[in-house]
C-alpha cells in the first residue's frame, strides 16, 4: 500500500502542540524561554522556525536562554573546583586517597552524570564526555530560521538533516510547511539513541480552527493509520489537544445551572481549609471491626488535614495537628488530593489495614489550588506530558520539597526518631516531591 505524501517525515518525529497567548497562557517568548531552559545541554541541536516579522523576537528569546545557562554551567564548576582543591589542600601524604577527602555528597555515584547523547555515565569531576565529547552544562546549539513558506530548497535560511528539536515559533500555514519544516530533522539518531526527534509547534487559541491548524490534524489522522498502537496513541495526544473537528456534545450544557459558572470555580476547592483560614485539623474514626480480631481499647485512626501553606510557618499549625492518642503505633503521609481535598471524607477507617490493632496516624497534605507545584505548560500536560523535556518548574517543586521535609521531620520526631514506620502514599506526579525526602 503506497504511503500518502508526508505521512513517512510526520511519522518519524514526535509531534507536541502547546497552546500561547491570551489571558489563559504564556505568551510565545515565555513558552520559548520556558522550553529553552530545560533542553538538556546535550540533546543535540535544535532550530526555532519564525516569520520574518518575529525573529528578532525569537533570538532575543535564545540569547538570553544562552547567558543563563552558560551562567549556571560556569557557577557549577567552580563549585567544583572549589571542593577539589579543599581536598587537595589537606590531602598529606599517607592520608587517605583524594575521593574520600572530598564531600560524601559531592563524591557519590548521586553526583554523576549520564551524557544524553550516548547515555554513559561519566564521573563528577568531568566536563564531558569520555565516549562522545559532549559538553557537560553547555547551551545546546539553538538556530532560530526564517519561515518562508515560499522560499525553495536553494534558499533556505537553514540545513537539512541539522537538528534533533524542531521549534515553531510561528505554525506553519499549510500542511505542506510543515514537512517541509520536517527536513531539519536529522536523518539518523545514531549518536543520540534515548533522544527522540521532536516537532513543537505554538498556537495560539484563535489558530486552532484555521485553515493551517485543520490541515496539519488532517495530516496527523492520516499518519495515524500507517503506525503502530504506540505511535498512534502519541498522535491521539497530540490530536487531543488541537482537534476540534468533533465538538463534544457533552460540553453543550442545557442546564441552567451551569450558566453563570465560569473557569474559577470549577477550579476552586469549596473545603473549609481553602474557603476559611484554618491551618490544620484532627479527627478520629474507629477501626472497622474485623472477625476473629480484637481491637485495643484506644485503637483509632487519627487523621490529620493539614494545608501545604500552612509548613511554611509550623510552629503555628503544631498544636492543631498535636496527638491526642499517645503510642500511634505508625503514620501515613497521603498526597495525592485528585483535585479537591475531601476525597477521604467518610472513607477514613479504610485507611486502616485489617490487622492493625493499635492507633495509625494519617497525615492528608492538601496541595496549595490542588497543585503540589506550577506547570510552565500546562496545555502540554493536559495531552499527556512530554518525555522530551521537563514540563515542571523547578523552583515551586523545591518549596514542596522543603515543606514536606519539615513534615517528615515532625512525625519522625513523633514516633522517637523511627522514621521506618512512616508511609508515603501518593501516585500521579505528587509522588516525585518525596524522591529527596524519602531517601534522606
Amino acid at each position: 500500500m503506497a504511503v500518502p505524501p508526508g505521512v513517512d517525515a510526520v511519522r518519524k518525529a514526535v509531534h507536541q502542540f502547546g497552546i500561547v497567548g491570551g489571558e489563559d497562557y504564556d505568551s510565545k517568548d515565555e513558552r520559548l524561554q520556558q522550553l529553552l531552559d530545560r533542553l538538556p545541554a546535550d540533546s543535540g541541536p535544535a532550530i526555532v522556525f519564525a516569520k520574518a516579522a518575529s525573529q528578532a523576537q525569537a533570538v532575543a528569546v535564545v540569547d538570553r536562554s544562552r547567558r543563563k545557562a552558560l551562567a549556571a554551567a560556569a557557577r557549577s564548576r567552580a563549585g567544583r573546583v572549589k571542593a577539589v582543591e579543599a581536598a587537595v589542600s589537606t590531602n598529606t601524604a599517607g592520608d587517605a586517597p583524594l575521593s574520600e577527602k572530598l564531600d560524601p555528597e559531592m563524591s557519590s555515584w548521586t553526583h554523576d552524570w549520564a551524557c544524553g547523547r550516548c547515555t554513559l555515565i561519566n564521573g563528577w569531576l568531568a566536563e564531558e564526555c569520555t565516549a562522545c565529547g559532549a559538553r557537560r552544562g553547555a547551551f545546546p546549539k539553538v538556530t532560530v530560521a526564517v519561515a518562508d513558506e515560499k522560499a525553495n530548497i536553494r534558499s533556505l535560511s537553514w540545513t537539512p538533516g541539522s537538528c534533533q528539536i524542531l521549534i515553531n515559533y510561528d505554525v506553519a500555514r499549510s500542511a505542506a510547511e510543515y514537512v517541509r519544516r520536517l527536513g531539519a530533522l536529522e536523518p539518523q539518531e545514531a549518536n543520540n539513541p534515548r533522544f527522540p526527534r521532536v516537532v513543537y509547534t505554538f498556537l495560539e487559541e484563535g489558530q486552532l480552527r484555521g485553515r493551517a491548524a485543520q490541515e496539519i490534524v488532517a495530516l496527523l489522522k492520516t499518519t495515524r493509520g500507517y503506525v503502530e498502537p504506540s505511535k498512534k496513541a502519541e498522535i491521539d495526544s497530540a490530536l487531543g489537544l488541537i482537534d476540534y473537528t468533533e465538538e463534544d456534545e457533552d460540553e453543550e450544557w442545557e442546564d441552567e445551572d451551569y450558566e453563570d459558572w465560569d473557569d474559577e470555580d470549577w477550579e476552586a476547592c469549596d473545603c473549609a481549609h481553602c474557603c476559611g483560614s484554618i491551618v490544620g485539623s484532627t479527627s478520629y474514626h474507629p477501626l472497622l471491626p474485623v472477625p476473629g480480631l480484637e481491637h485495643k481499647a484506644m485503637s483509632v485512626i487519627e487523621v490529620v488535614r493539614l494545608p501545604l501553606k500552612a509548613l511554611e510557618d509550623f510552629d503555628k499549625a503544631v498544636p492543631f495537628i498535636a496527638p491526642r492518642v499517645i503510642g500511634h503505633s505508625c503514620t501515613l503521609i497521603c498526597l495525592h488530593c485528585l483535585n479537591v481535598h475531601t476525597p477521604w471524607d467518610g472513607w477514613e477507617q479504610f485507611f486502616a489495614p485489617s490487622q492493625l490493632t493499635g492507633t495509625m496516624r494519617v497525615v492528608l497534605v492538601l496541595a496549595d489550588g490542588v497543585s503540589w507545584h506550577d506547570y510552565p505548560d500546562s496545555a502540554l500536560l493536559g495531552a499527556g506530558g512530554s518525555s522530551w523535556v521537563d514540563i515542571l518548574d523547578m523552583d515551586s517543586m523545591d518549596r514542596s520539597d522543603m515543606l514536606l521535609e519539615r513534615l517528615v521531620d515532625h512525625e519522625a520526631a513523633l514516633l522517637n526518631g523511627q522514621s521506618e514506620r512512616i508511609v508515603l502514599m501518593g501516585n500521579s506526579a505528587t509522588m516525585n516531591e518525596f524522591c529527596r525526602p524519602a531517601r534522606k
